[in-house]
């Protein structure tokens, strides 16, 4: 007969909390694997386009020269295959173009098994972060008080969704400025031959920073309900904030004072937006206090 939570011994707090973390290791493995198998959208969806015009590939451009004899009088139209003009008789003659594809390099053989396993391990833990932190928070909800359980859901809420728009925004906006302000910077220097392993690595520590600058907005937000801070604080602090946004966008976007600015400017509007539910919350107060003075 097991006991009651609130009674539970040492051990079966240790075998509940082992479970857990058998139930969150199954859903990042199972999140995993399906991004795994749909990394061929993951790429196309996380590799800028716009790359193919900045990225110099390795190989040289190559031409080749063959001659086709039209002796009708229409204008006609040939698709042939490399192949296909090897077997061409003698004098024929089309122009063909061949020129490589610009992307990222692949530079080892194990480079991109272990770099699409790295970005599925990614993936999985982001996508299924609202099921594993579910699994996490009905572990710890037993132990908290019936006050401190209804504020959970607001926080748990609001940071999956900024966290979300974090990414989503990083997505859209930050990576496609900061790869061609990095592309243009490195053609005075060299040749643009970035390596897959390398960009991802790049994309995801954009993306995460990204995300978890907003993920401090949720905090904030909070901190702002549960009236731990105050708007007129916050009034006072507001330089202080306005100044530390950009320096976090500095740290985690690349040194493009345009591309800084794209990260600070939504902080400091939603910090502007978490004053103004700080004074809707404190007006609302008020009223209710006079009321209950009439």
């Amino acid at each position: 007969m097991k006991s009651h939570p609130s009674h539970a011994s040492f051990w079966d707090h240790v075998d509940a909390l082992r479970d857990t973390f058998i139930k969150i290791l199954i859903t990042i493995s199972v999140g995993s694997f399906v991004a795994f198998i749909c990394s061929p959208i993951i790429y196309s969806s996380l590799i800028d386009p716009s790359l193919e015009k900045s990225l110099t590939p390795l190989s040289e451009i190559k031409l080749e020269r063959v001659r086709i004899t039209n002796n009708s009088k229409s204008t006609q139209t040939v698709n042939i295959s490399s192949n296909q003009i090897k077997k061409l008789p003698p004098g024929a003659s089309v122009d063909v173009w061949k020129e490589q594809k610009k992307n990222l390099q692949i530079l080892s053989p194990t480079e991109g098994m272990i770099t699409t396993f790295k970005l599925a391990l990614w993936i999985g833990i982001v996508a299924t972060s609202p099921i594993w932190l579910y699994q996490l928070l009905s572990f710890i909800l037993p132990a908290l008080h019936s006050d401190e359980k209804r504020v959970v859901f607001p926080i748990f809420t609001s940071s999956i969704l900024l966290f979300s728009l974090g990414l989503l925004f990083c997505h859209s906006v930050t990576l496609p400025i900061a790869n061609e302000y990095l592309a243009n910077f490195n053609e005075q220097i060299g040749l643009n031959t970035w390596s897959l392993d390398n960009y991802v690595n790049y994309s995801i520590i954009l993306m995460l920073g990204n995300g978890l600058a907003f993920e401090g907005i949720a905090i904030l937000f909070c901190l702002v309900h549960w009236r731990i801070i105050g708007s007129q604080g916050m009034k006072e602090k507001r330089k202080h904030f306005a100044v530390g946004a950009f320096i976090l966008a500095a740290i985690v976007t690349p040194p493009d004072i345009f591309t800084q600015a794209m990260l600070a400017i939504p902080l400091i509007l939603l910090y502007e937006l978490s004053i103004y539910y700080a004074m809707i919350r404190e007006g609302f107060k008020t009223k209710l206090h006079n009321k209950l003075i009439k």
